[in-house]
């Protein structure tokens, strides 16, 4: 199964909010990565070479320190959860 990937350059404290990426992976190349879902108090930290599937379709990663991740999402999220619409577009 093929799949879209972004790479995601982060200064320290940015906050990307990630919306229907539920099957997506997030990936922490560089730094180190909050992952929070809305409304579950079981956050995640990712260290350089850690990895996280997403379990929900709402979730937001801040960079706790500059940090580069990668968001890998199989094509079967369908046209609608094209990672630069998901992942650009306004919160």
């Amino acid at each position: 199964m093929s799949a879209q990937r972004m790479v995601l350059e982060l200064r320290a404290d940015a906050l990307i909010p990630l919306r229907g990426l539920k099957g997506a992976t997030i990936a922490c190349l560089q730094g180190v990565l909050w992952i929070t879902h809305d409304k579950d108090p079981n956050d995640v930290l990712l260290e350089p070479g850690s990895r996280y599937l997403l379990t929900r379709k709402g979730a937001t990663v801040q960079a706790l320190s500059a940090s580069r991740m990668a968001i890998e999402a199989p094509r079967t999220l369908g046209r609608q959860s094209r990672l630069s619409r998901v992942v650009l577009s306004p919160a």
